[in-house]
């Protein structure tokens, strides 16, 4: 379901207030137990704007994270974004020392980032403690 949310944020933008081309994926509402999470597909707006039809404004609160980085390799994207989440929390955020917060976990599509192109880079910021 994940993948499907891109092209639909894609298809508005341009859009009056966007704050530069950086994609941003939330993720938020984590439940462990149950292995579920709620899933923003993003974009940065002026804070005097409002958000086209059919989107939602939310705020991101300024917070301490752990950043881990992502090289996209050939084949296809979705297998290796969950590799890496997998290896940021099962291996990666354990072995920091620092504990996360709960907040909202970002995934940062920069300028440096071509869906499917081997080479691109990526984001993974997680909250944590200060």
């Amino acid at each position: 379901e994940i993948p499907a949310l891109w092209p639909k944020l894609m298809q508005l933008l341009p859009f009056e207030g966007q704050k530069g081309p950086v994609g941003y994926g939330l993720c938020y509402g984590s439940d462990m137990e149950e292995g579920s999470f709620n899933y923003m597909a993003a974009i940065e707006i002026a804070p005097d704007r409002t958000p086209p039809a059919g989107l939602t404004l939310m705020q991101v609160p300024a917070q301490t994270y752990l950043v881990f980085r992502m090289t996209v390799g050939s084949g296809e994207l979705q297998p290796q974004l969950r590799a890496a989440m997998k290896y940021v929390f099962e291996e990666g955020l354990p072995k920091s020392g620092r504990k996360p917060t709960g907040g909202i976990d970002l995934e940062v599509y920069g300028e440096r980032f071509e869906p499917n192109k081997a080479g691109s880079i990526l984001d993974f910021y997680i909250p944590v403690e200060a």
